[in-house]
């Protein structure tokens, strides 16, 4: 597996920032990452206060494991409980 350069990650890096204000850029983002661990399955959410949906995506998981995965990550960390 090849290094990233510094282009690609700083790349990434932008579209993780601006995927605060453009939701849809995540997917991307979560395909990308795995790709840079020569295709590694990958889960990633991102927490948008006062927004209905975060999003969610992974690559390479079976959807049972992720469901799973995000009702126990937040049922046992303090900070995953959101204040509505």
């Amino acid at each position: 597996m090849q290094s990233p350069s510094d282009t690609q990650l700083h790349d990434l890096i932008e579209r993780i920032y601006a995927s605060a204000v453009q939701p849809e850029v995540w997917r991307d983002v979560v395909r990308d990452v795995s790709e840079l661990f020569g295709g590694a399955p990958v889960l990633g959410e991102v927490y948008l206060p006062h927004a209905t949906d975060e999003p969610l995506e992974s690559v390479g998981l079976q959807q049972a494991y992720v469901v799973n995965f995000v009702r126990d990550f937040t049922s046992l960390l303090p900070w995953a409980i959101r204040v509505e």
